[in-house]
């Protein structure tokens, strides 16, 4: 895809793929010869990652970053989903010696630090959690202007009397509305 060519162009020798359900199984075996990078979601973590852990044995034992990119979507029933998820791939990491980093990516999350140390099961002090939560993105030259409109008690008087005009010349139109329809009635007897 459109990730994996951008991968490519900036670092030509890495190996990207994406591994998901729609990878055919073909593609999953040479996925395990020769990626270095690995695009994936929870359901083919569980299924095939940490279902087949042994397969995955020189990946798992190298593996330096682990990135759950929009992790404000794991709330609910789905986070709770991919919390215990989590914590069964980092017992199968444990398992292999391996410590890799955890980055966790959102823009919408409020408490990072605290949902994702409830999210990771974050107790131990070699768990540390550091939220980064500095925007240094760039932006543009921002102006304001604001403007305090002056009080217009006349005006409002004035608009008061515009709707009093309204509301009795709309009395009157149906009036004459009324008056037409009975001679028109009259005119058809």
């Amino acid at each position: 895809g459109k990730l994996e060519k951008l991968f490519h162009s900036v670092c030509p020798g890495l190996g990207v793929c994406t591994f998901d359900g729609d990878t055919a199984k073909a593609e999953r075996v040479e996925h395990l010869k020769g990626c270095h990078v690995f695009l994936t979601n929870p359901d083919m973590l569980h299924y095939t990652i940490l279902a087949h852990h042994a397969k995955w044995r020189h990946i798992l034992e190298n593996l330096k970053f682990v990135v759950l990119d929009e992790a404000h979507v794991y709330r609910s029933t789905f986070g709770t989903h991919v919390a215990l998820l989590l914590r069964r791939f980092r017992r199968v990491l444990r398992h292999y010696n391996s410590s890799p980093s955890f980055v966790a990516c959102s823009a919408t999350i409020r408490n990072a630090k605290s949902f994702f140390t409830q999210l990771f099961a974050l107790t131990r002090e070699e768990d540390e959690c550091i939220a980064v939560d500095d925007d240094s993105a760039g932006r543009g030259e921002r102006r304001f202007c604001l403007w305090n409109p002056p009080l217009l008690e006349d005006q409002e008087a004035m608009a008061a009397d515009a709707k009093a005009k309204a509301k009795s010349s709309k009395g009157v139109v149906e009036r004459n509305a009324q008056k037409r329809r009975r001679f028109k009635e009259k005119e058809g007897a």
